[in-house]
């Protein structure tokens, strides 16, 4: 199930189309209560035991690009995520500063649990731009609710770009003794 949750009915997330395909174009606006509008809900994900999810994307930002993609769990809070704020990706303190008007692929990676380690991995083509890893703050979560693509900048006009949204539970090998 997809949801788009919109303050503008559905005029700030919208399909488009140039030169190397389409994707979803989302546009925020300047609103006093929904800082996190427009964004999707990608509901039902699942992952069976022993698996790990891996959320791949593409995305394109620009100077004011600030968004977030979330694996969110059972706790209703933030679990495996990306963020992005003006173009730059945050790696806890640090801010990585990203390629504007080009398309990066984004890599999300996390395993349900008491490890509650997740992965990101952004690329540009063969180069690797940010490679690490960390852990979400919620409690450990014990099974994968939604996928949740959000504008927060709250900003009128500000926009980012995505396209090839893929998600699948791969099997973990087991650790030899």
């Amino acid at each position: 199930d997809c949801k788009v949750v919109s303050a503008k009915k559905g005029r700030d997330v919208r399909i488009q189309a140039d030169k190397t395909g389409r994707f979803v174009r989302f546009t925020d606006m300047t609103l006093k209560n929904a800082h996190y509008m427009p964004c999707i809900f990608i509901s039902k994900v699942s992952l069976a035991k022993g698996e790990r999810g891996v959320l791949t994307c593409d995305i394109r930002v620009n100077k004011t690009s600030t968004f977030f993609v979330e694996l969110r769990g059972d706790t209703d809070y933030a679990g495996a995520i990306a963020r992005i704020e003006n173009g730059c990706l945050v790696q806890e303190e640090k801010k990585i500063e990203l390629p504007f008007d080009k398309w990066l692929s984004l890599r999300i990676s996390m395993k349900l649990g008491s490890d509650k380690t997740y992965h990101v991995k952004l690329r540009d083509g063969q180069n690797v731009l940010a490679d690490f890893s960390r852990k979400y703050d919620a409690k450990p979560m014990s099974s994968l609710n939604d996928i949740i693509i959000a504008q927060t900048s709250n900003t009128q006009d500000y926009y980012f770009d995505i396209r090839n949204i893929k998600f699948k539970g791969v099997k973990v090998a087991k650790k030899s003794k």
